[in-house]
């Protein structure tokens, strides 16, 4: 059982937190545990703003989340969205740095990103169990 948590940073730093079944506020990743959940996942956006509904999850808060994950015990899927918000049916707007790149260019892009992002994850001692590419991508990805 898994659950994408990946908006947890943004809302604890807006003083959000959580509370178990017996109302006692407890650490997320301690109530996720107690139903089960054994897997996190995580998206990432390639430039996301700050915004409070399309920003975050950058890779470097995303590292941040995949090692509180890890120190939780839980295995994490890292999902690349290729955009700089939301991409999912019918939405996969490439991130702006990349939308005049040629086929070529963003090929090139796509894979330095991954690599880089992979790269950061193991620094970071986070192996992901799971690695998707795209979300949600019926109509392709960057289109």
């Amino acid at each position: 059982k898994g659950a994408d948590i990946s908006w947890m940073p943004q809302m604890e730093a807006k003083g959000y937190y959580w509370l178990n079944k017996s109302g006692v506020r407890q650490d997320l990743f301690t109530i996720l545990k107690s139903y089960g959940l054994t897997a996190i996942s995580l998206r990432t956006w390639v430039n996301p703003s700050n915004s409070p509904t399309d920003g975050h999850c950058s890779i470097q808060e995303t590292v941040r989340m995949a090692q509180r994950c890890r120190d939780a015990g839980m295995q994490v899927l890292l999902g690349f969205h290729f955009g700089d918000t939301w991409n999912s049916v019918g939405v996969q707007k490439p991130p702006k740095a990349w939308a005049n790149m040629s086929y070529t260019q963003m090929r090139d892009a796509l894979r330095k990103y991954v690599d880089d992002s992979l790269k950061l994850m193991k620094a970071g001692g986070v192996t992901p169990g799971w690695v998707k590419i795209g979300n949600e991508q019926n109509s392709g990805i960057c289109t």
